[in-house]
């Protein structure tokens, strides 16, 4: 009997706890209420009040704007930049093959940390035994291999290297034929061949759907950051520093002007010089290109002409830079930059 009715007594409080407990729980007061209006009826207290003498910085009402360097022009207010039209090659496919006299490398739109583990894979898919492997290098070495046809034997080398745009990678592959020399040529031995592996990977890279995985040595050692700059020199004229050299750095700007929109007049190797009319934006074929300058008659640099001047620094870099063909004082600061970015953005 006692048993009985200590099982009613705690029914009892059970079901009166349930009644009180949901509006204590749940309830407008309750512990689990919608608290996101809370702040409006938050009391304001006094602003605290730091000894004499003692760093009050960490009490302040608002949170210090930290300050930033950079080296773009100051403008003012009313001498907003214009917008930049989009790059040409943005639209352009992840993975290219790119040729320059008898060099030859393949351009993929992606860091080196995350292409490296897309080469590694093609290697185990096209069953490439690896004699070698340097990701701080960003090397790997096939062993010796026996190719269809052949008499000799071919091993192969490939590299990968910074891309000159930011979070790109160049692809480089060397071939050897089997010798007494144990040392890498410094070009293919089999041209033939170096372009078909070349032609191979790039497609399995193109048509690969992995994740992008990362190799972590290979993405901090070999920087993604890019080997083009915009910077300004002490007369306070901007250029651009790309690590090139000249030869490449000739033939990638050519590339570079016609997809900026420019317009290639004349050009002197010798003297690294190539003179240039800027067509600006082409109504028929970009004509919102009008509402984004703001002007019904188009660019105000379009027809005008430059100087593009290559200026070899070390065997591994130049500077680039653009005058006015006829001085023109209303060509300042901000059209040189302008102009540049525009270049930057299109060389690869």
């Amino acid at each position: 009997m006692i048993i009985h009715i200590k099982i009613m007594r705690t029914l009892i409080f059970s079901v009166f706890f349930l009644m009180t407990g949901c509006g204590w729980l749940l309830g407008d007061d309750g512990v689990f209420r919608d608290k996101s209006g809370d702040y409006k009826t938050t009391p304001e207290f006094d602003v605290m009040e730091v000894p004499s003498g003692k760093d009050s910085h960490n009490f302040s009402e608002n949170y210090p704007v930290a300050k930033v360097n950079d080296n773009l022009t100051s403008l003012s207010d009313s001498d907003a930049p214009r917008p930049m039209p989009m790059t040409a090659n943005a639209a352009e496919d992840v993975v290219r093959i790119q040729k320059l006299a008898d060099e030859q490398w393949a351009l993929i739109e992606v860091s080196p940390g995350k292409l490296w583990p897309k080469v590694r894979s093609f290697l185990v898919a096209a069953n490439l035994p690896l004699n070698r492997i340097d990701a701080r290098s960003g090397i790997m070495e096939t062993d010796w291999l026996k190719i269809q046809d052949e008499e000799l034997l071919s091993r192969f080398q490939f590299r990968i290297d910074r891309g000159v745009q930011k979070e790109s990678s160049e692809l480089h592959i060397l071939q050897m034929n089997q010798s007494d020399v144990s040392n890498w040529p410094t070009k293919s031995d089999d041209f033939e061949q170096e372009t078909q592996m070349l032609k191979d990977i790039a497609q399995y890279i193109a048509n690969s759907n992995e994740t992008d995985s990362v190799s972590m040595i290979a993405d901090s050692s070999i920087s993604s950051s890019g080997r083009i700059n915009l910077q300004e020199d002490s007369n306070g004229r901007f250029f651009l520093s790309l690590g090139l050299p000249f030869n490449r750095s000739w033939a990638s700007l050519e590339r570079a002007l016609e997809r900026s929109l420019f317009e290639i007049t004349d050009r002197n190797r010798s003297e690294g010089t190539y003179y240039v009319t800027y067509l600006g934006p082409k109504n028929e074929e970009e004509g919102w290109f009008d509402w984004l300058w703001g002007e019904e008659e188009g660019h105000p640099l379009a027809g005008k002409k430059f100087l593009l001047n290559v200026l070899t620094k070390s065997d591994s870099e130049v500077s680039i830079s653009i005058v006015e063909a006829e001085e023109d004082p209303t060509f300042d600061r901000r059209q040189e930059q302008t102009l540049l970015s525009l270049l930057k953005g299109n060389i690869t």
